[in-house]
């Protein structure tokens, strides 16, 4: 890490501004100054660790609840082991500081996504919950009673209560809901620590849920049937109200709206539950692709997740081998750890080498009104799918099904790092049993 070398000066007065300032990343979710802190900051923070205990215990433990809030930020960009390390000691800290601005379920999808092995990712959903189980942390005031004796107000012995009382097995809204209702020891609980219980339950019974089936995937996938748009999350089917979908189509008939907007505003359409025949078994199927190439890709990823330790340049230096060497294993693990690493959109936009690059190629291919609107704006939406589909159709000779199935993945990828507007990239298009780019 660069200036790991250099010794950090602790003061109350800076320990304050940090602070201050840690809140207003938790309120607006942000990702980038969370990043910093953890990979950037907080080395050289660990370097000074005797130092700063020597002025002060207590300044170092104000640091280490620091380091834990932003790294529940950016779980998604974590190691395995440090999310792990997050359930069974540091979550407390998600229930006392980040509860009101931050919603945790997505914080664990994001990082469930870049797990790009279903079994893998059930086995690590299965990690998270025994982790929760020994967490000795004190998420309410409130003793627990059960059978005439008392527990301490842990994670883990809430957790044994509600499993005490619902059982082991997956339960639904209305058994969940029968424990909140009957359980003494939740009714008695403040407002806000019914929240924080409510909460815990709810991500203890999704992780129960296998990322094998359709109701326990975690990716949301955009289909298309008969001209209809839905989305099929959470094992249901959902569609856009078809109303919102007409105004913006008003809108952008009036010149009222820019492409941009109306990206931002299809993204952020409120679904409505519908019916639906599709068979959501088979459209996860689609989504995952083949077993093989899957494999093939985590593997990809891992390794070049070791070689490049985080680096974004080293990152990017990877991207680039692979696309010159038609390296598909490469290429696309490349860009799904440029997505998790937040920085697809600032390599689209800040790389010279890949803005040169783009400069030539689509003023060719798709002319200069194009290329001037791509050098205002280079890191939206329509640009970074343009960028997916030329990379993975034109230049690793991949089909558009293929092609578009990565870049499906790869939104979601995107959404979860916190970029809404990155949610249509690709659909699944019923009739035709494929994936293809939204335009």
């Amino acid at each position: 890490m660069a200036n790991e070398n250099i010794k950090f000066r602790v003061s109350e007065e800076l320990l304050r501004e940090f602070e201050d300032y840690n809140r207003q990343v938790v309120k607006f979710n942000n990702i980038e100054e969370a990043r910093n802190f953890v990979f950037q900051i907080w080395p050289r923070i660990k370097a000074s660790e005797k130092e700063i205990i020597a002025v002060n215990p207590k300044y170092w433990d104000r640091l280490v609840r620091l380091l834990a809030i932003n790294e529940i930020l950016i779980m998604m960009m974590l190691s395995d082991n440090d999310v792990i390390e997050i359930f069974q000691k540091d979550i407390i800290w998600y229930f006392r500081d980040m509860m009101e601005n931050i919603d945790l379920w997505e914080k664990v999808r994001g990082k469930l996504i870049t797990i790009f092995d279903y079994v893998a990712r059930d086995e690590f959903k299965e990690k998270i919950k025994k982790a929760l189980l020994v967490n000795i942390e004190f998420i309410t005031e409130n003793k627990i009673i059960r059978n005439d004796t008392d527990y301490p107000p842990t994670i883990k012995d809430w957790l044994l209560d509600y499993t005490s009382v619902i059982g082991n097995g997956k339960a639904d809204a209305i058994k969940m809901n029968e424990y909140f209702i009957q359980s003494r020891n939740f009714q008695t609980l403040s407002e806000k620590s019914k929240i924080a219980i409510r909460t815990l339950l709810n991500l203890f019974e999704k992780i129960k849920r296998t990322s094998q089936d359709p109701d326990g995937i975690e990716e949301s996938v955009d289909i298309i049937e008969d001209g209809e748009k839905k989305i099929l999350g959470d094992g249901t089917f959902q569609g856009y109200d078809q109303r919102v979908v007409d105004l913006v189509k008003k809108f952008e008939a009036a010149g009222l709206i820019e492409p941009e907007e109306k990206e931002l505003v299809a993204g952020q359409i409120v679904p409505a539950a519908v019916s639906g025949s599709e068979d959501s078994t088979q459209i996860v199927l689609a989504y995952r692709g083949d077993a093989k190439f899957a494999n093939t890709i985590k593997q990809a990823e891992a390794k070049l997740a070791r070689a490049t330790g985080g680096d974004k340049m080293k990152l990017r230096d990877e991207f680039f081998n692979a696309v010159q060497l038609k390296n598909i294993a490469n290429a696309v693990a490349a860009f799904r750890l440029l997505a998790q690493g937040n920085d697809l959109m600032n390599f689209m936009a800040g790389d010279a080498r890949l803005n040169k690059f783009l400069l030539s190629v689509w003023t060719k291919k798709y002319g200069p009104a194009f290329v001037k609107e791509f050098s205002a704006k280079p890191a939206e939406p329509k640009f970074v799918r343009a960028f997916l589909q030329y990379v993975l159709q034109e230049r690793l000779n991949m089909s558009e099904s293929d092609a578009a199935r990565i870049g499906a993945q790869l939104g979601n990828i995107l959404v979860n790092a916190g970029a809404a507007k990155y949610e249509q990239m690709a659909y699944f298009d019923v009739a035709g049993k494929r994936f293809k780019w939204f335009e």
